[in-house]
């Protein structure tokens, strides 16, 4: 929480899937049908994540 995409991204790498709403950026990486990390930024800092499928 708090880091900005691009330190997000100098761990995780590139996103497979970004879109933005409403003032807010939402990244996924990989596949949310399956093994995925989901961040939403506001202001350029991870507000919330959600993953599902990593052990």
């Amino acid at each position: 929480m708090g880091m900005s995409q691009d330190e997000v991204e100098a761990i995780l790498g590139s996103a497979d899937n970004c879109g933005k709403t409403m003032g807010t950026m939402a990244s996924t990486w990989g596949n949310e049908d399956s093994k995925h990390v989901k961040i939403v930024f506001m202001g350029d800092k991870a507000v919330t994540f959600t993953y599902d499928g990593l052990k």
